[in-house]
């Protein structure tokens, strides 16, 4: 739970998943392509195997871990909404929203700003040069970047 990076070594593999799986909910949405039905109507649960996986996507998410009570119960859902042509994400922790921005009201924040935030969660870099610079992250040595006119955080 010390070091930034290692934390988002962690929940990374999550973060990643949760991402892609809302922006392929909106981009089914947005072209009214809902035949695979699985995407848009099981609900997934994921078990994190111990309380320092849970504790560790929370911190990584900006929530407060000092206090976070052991329960087998702990749940963070993720519920894409949308308004005609605008989608947001509703983040619930234990079913008490959860604002991941100080734009974010009632857990709810727009789809772009929510990847942007999710984006910059991401653990980017090498995990054998982070063991071996006690917790260094060089994401410029690992990214391979699209142009500068068109680059966008996804």
């Amino acid at each position: 739970m010390g070091k930034n990076s290692y934390n988002r070594v962690l929940a990374n593999a999550y973060l990643k998943h949760i991402l892609n799986l809302i922006n392929l909910k909106k981009q089914d949405l947005t072209e009214n392509n809902l035949s695979d039905k699985r995407i848009h109507e099981i609900k997934a649960s994921i078990d994190f195997g111990s309380k320092l996986t849970w504790l560790t996507i929370i911190k990584v998410l900006g929530g407060s871990v000092d206090d976070w009570g052991y329960s087998f119960g702990d749940s963070i859902n993720w519920e894409l909404l949308r308004d005609g042509s605008k989608f947001s994400v509703k983040c619930t922790i234990n079913e008490t929203p959860f604002d991941l921005t100080s734009e974010s009201k009632g857990g709810i924040l727009a789809l772009e700003k929510w990847n942007d935030y999710i984006i910059s969660r991401l653990y980017y870099g090498s995990i054998t040069d982070l063991q071996k610079d006690s917790g260094a992250e060089n994401p410029d040595n690992h990214i391979i970047r699209d142009t500068a006119d068109s680059e966008t955080p996804m």
